[in-house]
């Protein structure tokens, strides 16, 4: 049994997680076990100063986007989905 230091996403982007893991496994030995979930979200300044309400508003110009560790769950979660 191994256990995986990220998650891997359910439902829609599953199937591209499980692509990335592939590579350490054989098809005969992987099996994924739901044991948690988690809710994500942004974090934005008091007030929500540059109206930030979804994904896109990242993009504008008059918006910085700090990235989480490189090593974190939620980072690789972006990278792969």
């Amino acid at each position: 049994m191994r256990c995986l230091r990220h998650p891997i996403p359910i439902g829609s982007q599953q199937a591209r997680a499980l692509e990335h893991y592939a590579q350490w496994f054989n098809d005969d030995d992987l099996f994924v076990v739901d044991i948690a979930t988690r809710r994500q979200g942004l974090m934005v300044a008091p007030g929500n100063p540059k109206k930030i309400y979804d994904l896109t508003d990242l993009t504008r110009r008059d918006v910085k986007f700090i990235n989480r560790a490189s090593d974190s769950g939620t980072r690789f979660y972006w990278k792969v989905c």
